[in-house]
């Protein structure tokens, strides 16, 4: 090869090696006319044999990077901790309380029910038998899906004992993952006691020598206990204290009103460890009343099924419920179960005096407490009475006998004395309340919440001022606390 073919190919080389610089500055020049769309990572030219490589560019939109959205996270359905199981009796269907039925005879108990818990009953809920007679009744009868606020009919098969007397069983809901409600499934029937049919006559023989002739001996007839006419109280009494298996005795008491010291009911009764139930349908008039009940030892009174006084324990005592009452019948039970030593139980009731509207201007010493068996403070008030302070943690419980453990609402009303001057008024509160001063909302937190504490200050003049606060409690604890200070 010549010196100057040499020099050709060394030139040829470079004039290439000069074109791949300018067009990679070209390259970049156009990248940069793009202005803030992309940024470019600056790319090394290596001269010689080497490779351009290729440098990952990062995209940006504005000068900002494309980040991916982030996922929302959508609400959950309740789960199996803060589901809120309840239940409440809407009919007795079939056979109603004291039906009549034949000795032997079957029959089809069934209760209408409604969810009124927060969640479905799901697959594996039943209904169990509780206590009393199970009158060959399966133990557990499956009950179907149910979602809140629907109803189901639940139906059980029994059988009517072949005995004369009354029989009553109690049934509960449990749920599919064991919780058991206190909602009560009742069933109770009269079997009638069985009449005597007629006795053969006894043939005797007479051995004589002529021809023997038959006597006819007569068989006293067992003598059968008259049926029982109820006019007042149906009492069964039995020989436990626990109301178990067929009652020793069945009588109509005119009123509960014994006091049989360290004696017995009756003959047929032992004189300690006995217990009684009472039963009746009774006329009430439209109104407000408070029962009462009186009882050494352990009692519990039942109002159209439901428990208002529940004090089943040794010992004596004075036990009062007050309630608003519909036009028309009601139906009442009592339980009385003595230990030992003394007897006594008295139940009595009366209409609630009305009361004349308080003056604005005369303060009263209490607040008058009406408590609603819904959050709204709708309908009728469950329960009446008088409340010296507003100071309840009621924690998970009911804040009385009859009423439940949660949604449940309560209005506190009082006249109230002031001096003039600023006050500040303190509440705490699980779930939501409304304070008013002469119907002025000073203190508004009527939403659902756990415990909390809130104040508000407001200027009063000397003198009587109406307070009025409003509660409802949703779910789990239970707490109203108001008060107020200058």
């Amino acid at each position: 090869m010549s010196e100057n073919s040499g020099r050709s190919k060394s030139s040829l080389i470079g004039l290439l090696l000069l074109g791949g610089v300018v067009l990679v500055a070209v390259f970049l020049i156009l990248l940069q006319s793009r202005g803030e769309e992309t940024a470019v990572t600056p790319t090394t030219v290596v001269s010689g044999s080497a490779l351009l490589t290729a440098v990952p560019i990062e995209s940006t939109i504005a000068g900002k990077p494309i980040t991916n959205p982030q996922n929302t996270a959508t609400p959950s359905p309740p789960t199996a901790a803060t589901c809120q199981y309840d239940a409440s009796l809407v009919a007795d269907v079939t056979v109603p309380d004291d039906t009549l039925m034949q000795p032997g005879q079957p029959f089809v108990k069934t209760w209408r029910v409604r969810n009124t818990g927060n969640c479905d009953w799901a697959e594996g809920t039943a209904v169990i038998f509780e206590t009393g007679d199970q009158m060959d009744a399966p133990a557990a009868v499956p009950v179907s899906i149910i979602a809140p606020g629907e109803t189901v009919d639940i139906s059980i098969p029994m059988t009517a004992p072949l005995e004369g007397g009354i029989y009553s069983g109690v049934w509960k809901l449990r749920m599919a993952d064991g919780v058991l409600l206190d909602t009560l499934l009742v069933v109770r029937i009269l079997v009638p006691v069985p009449t005597d049919t007629a006795v053969p006559p006894t043939m005797t023989p007479v051995l004589t020598g002529t021809p023997p002739i038959p006597t006819v001996t007569a068989v006293p007839a067992t003598p059968v206990p008259p049926p029982v006419v109820v006019t007042g109280w149906l009492g069964e009494y039995f020989n436990n204290t626990s109301l178990n298996g067929p009652p020793v005795l069945l009588r109509d008491d005119p009123e509960i009103n014994f006091n049989w010291g360290v004696g017995t009911p009756s003959d047929q009764v032992q004189p300690d460890n006995f217990s009684v139930r009472w039963t009746r349908s009774i006329p009430f008039s439209a109104g407000t009343y408070t029962f009462r009940a009186d009882s050494d030892d352990g009692v519990r009174f039942w109002l159209d099924g439901q428990l208002i006084i529940d004090e089943w324990h040794i010992g004596a005592g004075q036990y009062e419920a007050t309630l608003t009452l519909l036009d028309g019948s009601h139906d009442l039970r009592v339980e009385y179960f003595d230990g030992s030593g003394l007897a006594s139980i008295r139940v009595w009731w009366q209409l609630a005096a009305v009361s004349t509207p308080v003056p604005p201007n005369v303060a009263e010493p209490d607040w008058l407490g009406q408590y609603y068996t819904n959050p709204d403070l709708l309908g009728s008030p469950q329960l009446i009475r008088r409340d010296p302070i507003i100071n309840f943690d009621w924690g998970t419980g009911a804040p009385a006998a009859g009423m439940p453990s949660n949604n449940f609402s309560v209005l506190w009303t009082r006249n109230v004395q002031f001096f003039q001057g600023n006050y500040i008024f303190t509440v705490t509160v699980d779930d939501g309340m409304r304070l008013y001063i002469d119907d002025q909302l000073v203190i508004d937190e009527w939403q659902d919440g756990s415990r909390r504490t809130v104040e508000a200050r407001h200027w009063l003049s000397a003198g009587v001022h109406s307070v009025r606060v409003e509660y409802y409690e949703r779910l789990s604890s239970a707490t109203i606390q108001v008060s107020w200070r200058q």
